[in-house]
Order: structure tokens, then C-alpha cells, then sequence
């Protein structure tokens, strides 16, 4: 595990060992495939705060027209209004007022929907910056996880490593090594009947390379 995560973290996803191999591929395409949807959706944020920008370009035009109207239609009733003694119809002084109130009212329906479409273009960068963050957050939250997953497994490995050697010593520390060799006799205790104590005589050996003296009582 400790190679896969190290080959992971490098990039190279090759072990030498095909299951390692497999699951680094199979995390590897996870990771791309969570890029390009994060890549996508930035580039569709992109497109609607782009949209929206034209949006707000082409409305505050008509509202320099709609402005340049009500300027015009506000002349006209004023003009208008100062004939009312009889030079004019009434009937031309309230189709200019009509045209006054709409030339307002358009203006104004104007304004607020730029007010809209800046709210809405404000909406629209936040949302493109934090999809820009959260690409950027899956490459480094990934090498994060591989980090701390990596360190955690030596970890668990050195402990093991520890434990074996502690157990290797033990093994080492209750295997009598007779001095030389032969056969044994006389064997004075089995495996795991009771406590040598130091000194104690376990078994005799007669060796097999050595010349035998037969002592006589």
C-alpha cells in the first residue's frame, strides 16, 4: 500500500504489481473525471457571467434612449401645456402626457432591471471564484489524502516492523545454542513444560567429531 500511495502521489501509477496498478487507475480516472466536471463548470459560470455582462451593456444603451425619449416627451407636454388657452386640442396635450408617463415609466422599468442584472452579475462572479476554488481544492485535498494516508501507513508499518523485531528477539532469547555437535541424551525438560533457571542442566550431548573417554567409578 505504501508503493501505491507513493506512485499515486508522484503520478507515475506505476507499481510493478497489477492489482496496485488497477486501483491507481481506477482512483486516477475518479480524479479526472471530478477535474473536468469542476473545469466544466467553471467554463459554464464563465460563460453565463459573460452573457449576463453583454445582457447589462445592451440594457443601459436602451436606457440612454429611453432617457433621450423622456427628455423629448417632457419638452413636448411642457410646450403643450402653455398652449392649453384654446391654440391647441386638449386631445394633443393628454396624448403628450400619456407619452410622458410611459417614457417614464419605461425609464424607470429600465433602471430597475439594470439593478437586477448587476445583482445578478455579482451572483454570477462569486459562483465562478468559488468553482475556481473548488478546482483547485480537489488537486490539493487529493494530495492531501494521499499525504496523510502515506504517513499513516508507514507509521503502521514501522509499528509492525517494531513488533517483529521485538518478536524476533524474543524467539532469539529462548533458543539454547549448545556449544557443540552431537546428539543429545538425557533431555531434562520439553518445550514448554516449566522455567529453566540459569545453571540448570537441560540435556546432555555426545559428540560426533570427538573421541570418546569412558570414565570408570
Amino acid at each position: 500500500d505504501v508503493d501505491r500511495l507513493t506512485a499515486e502521489l508522484n503520478g507515475s501509477g506505476v507499481t510493478g504489481i497489477v492489482l496496485q496498478d488497477q486501483l491507481i487507475s481506477a482512483r486516477l480516472q475518479e480524479f479526472d473525471t471530478r477535474q473536468a466536471s469542476a473545469a466544466a463548470e467553471v467554463e459554464r459560470l464563465l460563460a453565463a457571467t459573460e452573457e449576463a455582462r453583454a445582457r447589462l451593456i445592451r440594457t443601459e444603451a436602451n436606457l440612454v434612449n429611453a432617457r433621450q425619449l423622456l427628455g423629448t416627451a417632457q419638452e413636448r407636454e411642457t410646450r403643450l401645456r402653455s398652449l392649453l388657452d384654446g391654440a391647441i386640442p386638449q386631445l394633443d396635450y393628454l396624448t403628450a402626457q400619456d407619452q410622458l408617463t410611459e417614457a417614464q415609466d419605461r425609464v424607470a422599468s429600465l433602471e430597475q432591471e439594470i439593478d437586477v442584472q448587476k445583482q445578478s452579475i455579482r451572483q454570477a462572479e462569486r459562483a465562478y471564484d468559488s468553482a475556481l476554488q473548488e478546482g483547485d481544492r480537489l488537486a490539493s485535498s487529493r494530495r492531501t489524502e494521499i499525504l496523510t494516508q502515506l504517513n499513516q501507513r508507514k507509521e503502521e508499518l514501522s509499528n509492525v516492523q517494531g513488533q517483529l523485531k521485538q518478536a524476533n528477539l524474543r524467539a532469539e532469547g529462548q533458543t539454547v545454542t549448545a556449544p557443540i555437535s552431537g546428539r543429545i541424551y538425557n533431555l531434562q525438560a520439553t518445550l514448554g513444560e516449566r522455567t529453566i533457571e540459569p545453571g540448570e542442566e537441560l540435556l546432555s550431548i555426545l559428540p560426533t567429531d570427538g573421541d570418546l573417554l569412558l570414565e570408570v567409578k
